[in-house]
């Protein structure tokens, strides 16, 4: 039996598992802390010691799905093609994750990352994955370099919190994709840099990015890429947006519905979910946490939520939705979706980005228990 069917026959029968009720294993209720800076150098390690060993909790929480190492290919010789021929294969309505900070930029098409999960690149010198998460919807951008090694990363097959455990080709650590810490192996606790990943539709980064180079079908394996094992993301019975959870968590959170779609981030020690369907209503939320002010901006052009650090020439901006069209109160400036002003007094200027990422709220919450959740009563947000 190929490969490809295996995986088919996996995807099916974990999904006619799936439970829709809140399925919960033992495990740490924190995620990983952040260093502060101002410990000293053994309270700094008597604080290692105690994260590696919530770390490794998490390690007997992995669960087995029967996919061996290897039967998830990860891309290692990515083969791009131009947007006029990707459009050949792809509906205007496929979710894609684009890396946008690059020249060209990339496009990453979900129907073919769902079956590979991971991109190992070389970028501007560097090595770069993108990876995917098809049970828990979540797109990270990891670089290469971690501690005194340079790897790339494949995918084990096994998952903690229903999201992709991956492992480095340098030494065989762990690394939940959503959490981005090895969990097991010699670099435990040692922590991923990520890069921002875009999540958008193919129909608006076709339009937005013509000359951006889009990763190809052609990857040397044999697979359906025009059927998602999973479901569909333009069908709403489907499994990315019903409630149902396909393996249990360590940690359940029911203030949202398990499948909402999240622009996550960890500010000042403090996790954070940006609600996106809300985002998108409002327009524009700004809010608060630790010593950075931030923004939530709906852009329209790409169908997705950005988050900006809102100090602009040292004043913090207060940013309103006005007659289709985000302004701020202090300068009467207009700004788009990609945080750059387009008229008034900082025309031309942009907003710092903060680094976040896509995932769903259950995945998110089962790592982040205490996670704050954009926009809520909280006085430090305003609409």
């Amino acid at each position: 039996m190929r490969h490809t069917d295996i995986f088919c026959l996996v995807a099916a029968l974990v999904l006619s598992l799936a439970v829709p009720f809140p399925a919960q294993a033992q495990g740490p209720a924190i995620g990983p802390a952040l260093d502060s800076g101002t410990d000293s150098a053994q309270d700094a390690a008597e604080r290692q010691d105690i994260e590696n060993r919530l770390l490794s909790v998490y390690e007997d929480s992995i669960i087995d799905t029967g996919i061996n190492r290897g039967e998830i290919p990860a891309i290692d010789r990515p083969v791009y093609i131009s947007v006029e021929d990707a459009s050949l294969a792809l509906d205007p309505e496929d979710p894609v994750f684009i890396l946008e900070h690059s020249d060209p930029v990339y496009i990453f098409p979900q129907p073919v990352m769902v079956w590979h999960e991971v991109v190992n690149e070389t970028m501007g010198g560097e090595p770069v994955s993108i990876t995917y998460s098809p049970l828990t919807g979540s797109v990270v951008g990891y670089k290469g370099e971690v501690g005194l090694f340079t790897t790339s990363f494949g995918v084990t097959g096994r998952l903690l919190n229903n999201g992709t455990v991956l492992y480095d080709r340098s030494t065989n650590s762990l690394w939940p994709q959503v959490l981005g810490q090895a969990v097991d192996g010699p670099l435990l606790g040692e922590t991923l840099e990520r890069f921002p990943l875009t999540w958008g539709t193919w129909g608006r980064a076709r339009d937005m990015y013509p000359d951006a180079r889009v990763l190809s079908s052609d990857t040397g394996y044999h697979r359906t890429y025009g059927r998602d094992p999973y479901g569909s993301y333009s069908v709403p019975s489907s499994y990315y947006h019903n409630n149902m959870v396909v393996y249990p968590v360590t940690t359940w959170d029911d203030r949202l519905p398990p499948k909402e779609r999240m622009l996550c981030l960890l500010a000042d020690q403090t996790p954070v979910a940006v609600l996106k369907s809300k985002i998108k209503e409002l327009g524009v939320v700004n809010f608060d946490t630790g010593i950075i002010p931030m923004a939530a901006f709906y852009d329209p052009d790409l169908d997705t939520v950005r988050v900006f650090d809102r100090r602009w020439r040292n004043r913090v901006l207060t940013f309103r939705f006005l007659e289709n069209a985000i302004t701020d109160e202090e300068t009467r400036s207009t700004w788009n979706g990609q945080g750059m002003a387009i008229d008034g007094v900082a025309e031309t200027d942009r907003l710092a980005p903060i680094d976040a990422f896509d995932s769903m709220w259950f995945a998110w919450a089962a790592f982040y228990p205490d996670s704050r959740v954009i926009p809520s009563d909280d006085p430090f947000v305003s609409f």
